[in-house]
């Protein structure tokens, strides 16, 4: 559950959200136009961007929480692959994402290395584990990404125009692996795929 009291969020002197109250306790699809502050809300309420009034969830004060602990609540995946080093591996891009559960001063577990292999396994990347992500389509790369969602395996998971720069067979392979996802898990997906 996410839950926002008098949210606002403002670069500079520009104000993209204003005193926004909202509850939010299921699975929603958010539309808007470019600018209207979509990808602001999804990464302030995943605690990727300062904000000021009150964002929740779970009960627990984003600005507040611990990292790692954030993580486990909510996750937020963008439109494109980025990363500050693009030539380490998808598996190794992945298994990133078991850093909340990682323990401390310790390297990744063995089952932190199973599940990461597993995932890769189950959206069909396994040919692609030891390639750079760098070298990934965009269709592989919006895979990649969807495989680090699922290796956090956040309660709540937030998409940011997923299908974004994808031909058809990919958008349609997204959008079903998204649908599978909200039995488990609430999603809010940002789109301008009215069809999606």
């Amino acid at each position: 559950m996410i839950e926002t009291d008098r949210l606002k969020i403002a670069y500079r002197k520009h104000t993209v959200l204003n005193e926004t109250t909202l509850k939010l306790t299921k699975s929603y699809t958010i539309l808007g136009n470019n600018g209207s502050g979509k990808s602001s809300f999804a990464k302030a309420i995943s605690g990727l961007i300062p904000y000021s009034g009150s964002i929740k969830v779970n009960k627990k004060e984003v600005s507040q929480t611990d990292p790692k602990e954030l993580a486990k609540l909510i996750t937020y995946i963008p439109p494109k692959l980025e990363s500050f080093d693009q030539n380490i591996t998808l598996f190794e891009f992945v298994l990133l994402s078991r850093y909340a559960y990682k323990s401390r001063f310790f390297d990744f577990s063995h089952s932190d290395r199973e599940i990461t292999k597993k995932i890769i396994n189950s959206l069909g990347l396994e040919p692609l584990a030891s390639k750079s992500i760098g070298s990934l389509s965009s269709g592989e790369s919006a895979l990649a990404l969807i495989a680090t969602a699922l290796a956090t395996n956040s309660n709540i998971m937030i998409f940011d125009e997923p299908t974004a720069n994808l031909d058809p067979k990919n958008s349609k392979k997204i959008a079903q692996i998204i649908k599978d996802l909200l039995k488990r898990h609430q999603i809010l997906l940002i789109t301008h795929n009215i069809t999606f």
